[in-house]
Parts: structure tokens; C-alpha cells; sequence
């Protein structure tokens, strides 16, 4: 007897006596209803009852009949339909889930059910990375009892694929719904750390330069896309804010001899982003503008020949220095020469007699003013220039 969720194949043997059969009358009842009733009538052994209920027990009986009338009836005989499997599961759906770099939360409706689809009993749970090929799937959980799952320890910002697929005891769905190219969240950065906020030495007074550490990537942190950069007055907390700014930035428009505090902050476009503001680098901007007047000759300078070099200041000061070096970026800390002058209030002169040593190569020159504690209000580098 073959048996699915809605058919059942009955074989039965010919009478042993009796006149020639001319019919097999078939008979049918769910089990425990009293009435049988006709269902067919056959010429042949066998036949297949079908468009039966899933999961549904019914008795069988059969007698044959001729000319002279029915003969006697044949055995009861009682057989269940298999389970129909379920249909796919209905508005699949995925979100965020928490923390929104690593999880997705799914929900779904439950299968529809009908005479050739039966009830979910429970739900296999699949993802996979989306290529947008046809990869295998991997099992996430067999045995999801509610319709929802939280997929967990996803990669971050990685696009995925999720598939459930309902059962029962017979089976589990042919058609199934996927969720295709669901991409989790980049993990918010950390703070930067190592902030640096220094005056610009390009002889101006309106500028702050900032530098700092990248920030750094961990297992619930990725790494920054961008930087916020922000200043105020020294204990104002009123700020300023540069937006998207690359691994270092310029601040402006500042005014002269102020103190300022000055943060840092992360972004990468993950919904936690940005991190949050660094601890503050408070710093003051210069207070002398230096204007190289009268500088060295661009041409190459024999070492030792000692070029007059002139420049202009405004503001005051107390001493004005001057020293070549070969860096142009980091000041230096020995060999400053004081100023001839100054000439007036805001001139002063040296005759220098070479470069950052005997040889010959490349050198800045740097100027600065101090006041009377000794302590730096202006800075100029100058250059590059050949000595030979």
C-alpha cells in the first residue's frame, strides 16, 4: 500500500469462487464515522484513492459484484495519510539587530496552511555570505520554535544572505524565502588618542595644527573612515567644528596669543558613529607675525659666505632668533643666534655664516621671537635652500 499526504494506493485479490466479477466497489470512511460510503467502482485489482486530507486516518473496504449481485464484503482495512509539509514561510524580513556590526534580527509570518500544505512545527535557520552566486548555505539553528531568530557573530559590514525554511513531521518546505544581500553595520571607531595641537610655523598667527593616532580597530571596533576636529577657547566650550577631515587638519581664522582647546573624534558611518570627543590639547596660537623681508638668495649659497638675512615682525617681543637647520617640520633646540638689531621695533637682521653644517646640502631656516620668560610667541620656516 503506497500511502502520501493525500492519496492511498489499495490492492486487493480476486475471489476465489463465485461467478465472473464484474465490478469492485470501493468503499471509504474517516475512522470513527459510522457510514462508509461508495467511492469508486473498478474493473481492475487496484486503484488509488486520492484528494485526501493530510494527517487523516480512514478505513477501506471492498466487494465485488456480477449479474447475481454483491458478494460479501471484505475486510476492514485502516491507514493514515502522511503529513503534508508546510509552505514557505510569508514576509521575511531582516533588521539590525544588537550590536547592529555582528547580528540580524529575523521574523517571519508563519506558512499558510491548506489541503496539500500542513502546519510549521518548527523552522532551520541559514545564511551565507552574499557573492551573488549560488554558494551553499550554512546552518544557523535546526530547531527555531518562534518566528523570529537573532543571527549572531556576523562579520562586520559584510553583506548576507538568510534562508528559513519551515517543517514538519513530514518534511520541510519546497518553496522557501530568502532574505538576499542584507549588509551589517560597520562597528563604531574608537577615540583617537595621541592629540597634538601646535601653532603653524609659517609665521602667521592665525593657525593650529593637529595631529593624532589613527584610531584603533578591535573585535567591537572598526577602524575610522574620517575625523571630526573641533576648537574653542580655552574653558569656553564654545566649539567649532571641522567636519571629515583626513589624518590631520588646519585649524584657521584663530586670533593671535589665544589659548585654545582642541578634540578629536572618530566617524566610518556605522549608526553608533562617531566615537566619542577626545580629551582636550589646549594650546595658544602665536603672537608675533614674522615676514622674512630681506631673505637668503635662491641661489646656491656657498657654506660659510654669510647671507644678510632681514625679517619684518609685528607685535611685541623681546628677542628675536634666528639658526639654520635641515629639517623644515621639527623646530630645533640648539644653535639659535640673537638678532643684530633689531634695528627698530619691528626689524631685526643676522648675518649667518652657513647651513645646518660644514657640508654641503639642504637647509631651512628658522626664525622665531620669545619674550621676557623665554618663552616662544612666533616661529618661521623658510625654505629649502642649497648650500654647496
Amino acid at each position: 500500500m503506497t500511502v502520501t499526504a493525500t492519496s492511498i494506493d489499495l490492492t486487493w485479490s480476486a475471489p476465489a469462487g463465485g461467478g465472473a466479477v464484474v465490478a469492485y466497489d470501493i468503499l471509504m470512511r474517516e475512522t470513527g464515522v459510522e457510514a462508509f460510503a461508495i467511492v469508486a467502482s473498478v474493473n481492475d485489482t487496484s486503484f488509488a484513492v486520492e484528494g485526501l486530507v493530510p494527517s487523516t486516518s480512514y478505513d477501506f473496504a471492498v466487494y465485488a459484484r456480477n449479474q447475481a449481485g454483491p458478494g460479501g464484503l471484505s475486510g476492514i482495512v485502516t491507514q493514515e495519510t502522511l503529513g503534508a509539509v508546510p509552505n514557505a514561510v510569508r514576509n521575511l524580513a531582516g533588521a539590525a539587530g544588537s550590536p547592529a556590526y555582528s547580528a540580524v534580527d529575523l521574523t517571519w509570518d508563519a506558512p499558510a496552511t491548506n489541503p496539500t500544505h500542513g502546519t510549521a512545527s518548527y523552522y532551520k535557520v541559514y545564511r551565507r555570505l552574499y557573492t551573488g552566486m549560488d554558494d551553499p548555505w550554512t546552518l544557523v539553528d535546526a530547531n527555531v520554535l518562534s518566528t523570529g531568530k537573532t543571527v549572531t557573530g556576523l562579520s562586520h559590514h559584510t553583506a548576507h544572505d538568510f534562508l528559513v525554511v519551515p517543517y514538519n513531521d513530514a518534511g520541510g518546505a519546497e518553496a522557501n524565502e530568502s532574505v538576499p544581500n542584507f549588509v551589517t553595520d560597520y562597528a563604531a571607531p574608537n577615540v583617537p588618542t595621541g592629540l597634538v595641537a601646535a601653532p603653524v610655523d609659517d609665521g602667521t598667527v592665525s593657525k593650529l595644527a593637529v595631529t593624532w593616532t589613527a584610531s584603533a580597530t578591535d573585535g567591537t571596533h572598526d577602524a575610522a573612515t574620517g575625523y571630526d576636529v573641533r576648537h574653542s577657547p580655552a574653558g569656553a566650550g564654545t566649539w567649532t567644528t571641522l567636519v571629515g577631515v583626513g589624518s590631520g587638519a588646519v585649524i584657521t581664522g584663530l586670533s593671535a596669543g589665544t589659548s585654545y582647546d582642541v578634540q578629536v573624534r572618530a566617524t566610518n558611518g556605522s549608526t553608533t558613529s562617531p566615537s566619542a570627543w577626545s580629551s582636550s590639547a589646549t594650546v595658544s596660537t602665536w603672537t608675533n607675525v614674522i615676514t622674512v623681508a630681506n631673505p637668503p638668495p635662491a641661489t646656491p649659497i656657498t657654506n660659510g659666505s654669510g647671507p644678510i638675512v632681514q625679517v619684518d615682525i609685528t607685535g611685541t617681543f623681546t628677542v628675536a632668533q634666528a639658526v639654520w637647520d635641515a629639517s623644515g617640520t621639527v623646530a630645533p633646540a640648539s644653535g639659535w643666534a640673537d638678532s643684530l638689531g633689531p634695528f627698530s621695533t619691528f626689524e631685526a637682521v643676522w648675518f649667518l655664516g652657513g647651513g645646518a653644517s660644514t657640508a654641503a646640502g639642504t637647509a631651512y631656516l628658522w626664525v622665531r621671537t620669545r619674550n621676557a620668560g623665554s618663552v616662544t610667541i612666533g616661529r618661521i620656516s623658510y625654505g629649502p635652500y642649497t648650500f654647496t
